[in-house]
């Protein structure tokens, strides 16, 4: 063959890997492409056929991985979900090779792609950017058809730094086959944890040394996951028993800490522009947590969350800007907002740290595996004999008790803890924190509700009411939050709704309300006048129903097969209801008291009668904890037999002689 043929054939290749000519499958593909798997597809839109990684350690301190999917389209819905993401930073990864193939469905047919054919973009989601973290993506959608194969193969390398190589073994659709392999670096070991004792022990893998853990037939998460679910992450973490990077081994928590505070500490230095800042947000103000406040409502309320990310390394993700920078520029993501707080508080001679937390998911942070295993930083303040018992603390080993405080969380003051942020593992960026420490939660009787109601029933069975509620707490932050966000048309409709639940003609709805963040206390008052409150039964008597307010959705059943546990945060209500009644009316018929409990859920109610007033109290604590699937359903049941309870109704009867309306 001469160089011309030759060139024209390499040209050819080249045009095919982006055009999508004639080809044929990957050899790899075979064995899970001739599989019969036509009795397992659970009715989904798309079957993925494998999903595997494989992270070769290059060296100590750098990595190769491989990441290869190939996925069925079963029926029509699923040709729209034919695509693939794949996220990388592009500052210091290289992106090796992708490829994607299109087999048809009667497999006699391959078309191959290549890179011109993905894009390669910014990610972003909302208001969280990072202009070096970037996605490849290959939509399929328009060339597939059903009973088709998509196929990628996506390979990148990358320093090691705090990278960890792990997997996770679920997946947002049925997959057949699950494969994580990790080679180590010549010479080197692997150490490995599994997030489940129903993950299965590793297999000798391809390579002398490495590891290979397979799963099959894994349900997808899917449908049927109640509110607040948090699926067994059946996650694998390996290490190179060397130490991975000889710069940063993550050998137990306190070194880790270390190696962070090392990282962030040289960004909190207190520059004149930012003494002088510090002292004049705080000047006239003389008590010390009257100072701090005001730091801390001066950064939530001044510097708006943006995550740009300018280093181009593997340790961005956790190195903030200079706090002097965060200060001048007034935009700044999680750990820059914190470590921004944390140097305004040693201008002034107090003091703070940053923690790093995983928000959202009380369970990420696995104790037993130092990792760099966190999505959020706030801060940690040593605390004094003049904090409130309500306030969220920490106890921060050498460091002392530590107020916690989230300066990224708008809604909620200093005081507070975003219900994000609650329940699981925080590690202290300082040289001398000796591990993780536990985020407080809230009890019930601080996250509660407390409502009172005075209603004026007519002989007609029109009602006109007067209702104060006051949130405390977490729950207080979040529904002005809610409120904020509305604005007051919207929130008039929010409100018009919630009394539709149970009051289908409201009118003449008039509201106020008030905030007060230093008590962490929300208070909405609200006034309005129903028709046909109360049901005609017979001439003289009438039905009326205590819960005037609706209780809520109930929660849903637990329908997946994914195994994992629902996070319940804690729940408190003090409802009091005086109901005057009709004059001439009296009381003929009240349900009987109702008393439950359960471990760790809890309700009573209760009728009396004062007068001519009707008096109905009720009464629902419910404590935080992770709820597995017995106990979730055995708590629904409760919640639904306790709303049933609610709506049982009350007789009044028109005393003889009294004159009908």
């Amino acid at each position: 063959m001469d160089r011309r043929c030759l060139a024209r054939c390499l040209l050819l290749a080249l045009l095919a890997s982006g055009l999508g000519i004639a080809a044929t499958p990957p050899d790899w593909t075979k064995p899970y492409l001739d599989e019969d798997n036509s009795k397992w597809t659970h009715g989904s839109a798309v079957l993925r056929l494998l999903v595997s990684r494989e992270v070769r350690y290059l060296a100590s301190d750098r990595v190769r991985i491989q990441t290869r999917l190939i996925e069925r389209v079963l029926n029509e819905s699923g040709l729209d979900r034919a695509r693939m993401r794949q996220l990388y930073n592009g500052d210091y990864a290289k992106v090796v090779s992708i490829n994607a193939w299109i087999i048809s469905a009667d497999g006699r047919k391959t078309q191959s792609f290549g890179p011109r054919e993905f894009v390669d973009r910014v990610a972003q989601v909302s208001d969280h950017f990072w202009n070096a973290r970037r996605f490849v993506g290959f939509d399929a959608s328009s060339r597939m058809e059903i009973g088709g194969v998509l196929v990628i193969e996506f390979v990148v390398e990358q320093p090691a730094g705090f990278f960890t190589p792990s997997f996770s073994f679920l997946n947002s659709e049925p997959t057949v086959h699950t494969v994580f392999e990790v080679i180590p670096a010549p010479g080197a070991g692997l150490e490995w944890f599994a997030s489940s004792d129903k993950m299965l022990r590793p297999v000798p893998g391809r390579e002398p040394g490495s590891l290979r853990w397979e799963g099959a037939r894994l349900h997808a998460q899917g449908d049927g996951q109640p509110t607040r679910f948090i699926p067994n992450p059946l996650i694998v973490s390996v290490r190179s028993a060397a130490g991975g990077s000889p710069a940063f081994p993550l050998s137990s928590w306190k070194d880790f800490a270390r190696q962070v505070a090392d990282l962030i500490e040289p960004r909190t230095t207190v520059s004149p522009e930012l003494k002088a800042k510090a002292e004049a947000v705080v000047a006239g103000k003389t008590g010390r947590w009257e100072r701090i406040r005001a730091l801390t409502e001066f950064i939530q309320g001044n510097v708006t969350y943006l995550s740009l990310t300018l280093d181009k390394d593997s340790l961005a993700g956790y190195r903030p800007h200079a706090a002097a920078d965060v200060l001048r520029d007034r935009y700044g993501d999680c750990k820059d907002k914190a470590t921004l707080l944390a140097a305004m508080l040693r201008a002034i001679g107090d003091n703070g740290y940053v923690i790093l937390v995983y928000s959202g998911n009380p369970r990420a942070v696995m104790p037993d595996w130092p990792s760099a295993s966190f999505n959020h930083a706030i801060v940690v303040i040593p605390a004094d004999d003049q904090v409130p018992a309500s306030w969220p603390v920490v106890d921060g080993g050498p460091l002392g008790r530590l107020v916690v405080f989230d300066a990224t969380d708008s809604a909620c003051p200093l005081g507070t803890l975003s219900a994000g942020d609650q329940g699981g593992y925080g590690l202290i960026a300082s040289a001398g924190q000796e591990g993780l420490v536990r985020l407080p939660v809230e009890t019930p009787s601080l996250a509660r509700l407390e409502r009172q109601t005075q209603a004026v029933l007519e002989a007609t069975g029109r009602l006109r009411a007067s209702v104060e509620e006051t949130y405390f707490g977490t729950t207080a932050a979040t529904v002005q939050r809610q409120r904020s966000a509305a604005r007051n048309a919207g929130f008039t409709r929010t409100m018009e709704a919630r009394l539709h639940e149970t009051l289908p003609l409201v009118q003449d709805l008039h509201w106020t309300d008030k905030w007060d963040p230093l008590g962490a206390q929300y208070r909405l008052s609200f006034d309005f006048v129903t028709e046909k409150y109360a049901r005609k039964v017979g001439p003289d008597r009438l039905m009326v129903s205590p819960q005037i307010l609706g209780g809520g959705a109930s929660p849903d059943p637990w329908k997946t097969q994914v195994e994992g546990t629902v996070w319940q945060p804690p729940t408190g209500l003090h409802d009091l209801l005086r109901l005057v009644l009709p004059e001439g009316f009296s009381m003929e018929d009240t349900p009987e008291p109702y008393s439950r409990s359960l471990d760790g859920i809890s309700c009573e109610l209760a009728f009396r009668a004062e007068g001519s007033v009707l008096v109905f109290e009720s009464r629902f604590e419910q404590t935080a904890g992770f709820l597995d699937k017995a106990d979730y359903e055995a708590r629904r049941r409760f919640i639904q037999e306790y709303r049933e309870a609610l709506r049982r109704p009350c007789m009044i009867r028109r005393q003889p002689g009294a004159a009908a309306p």
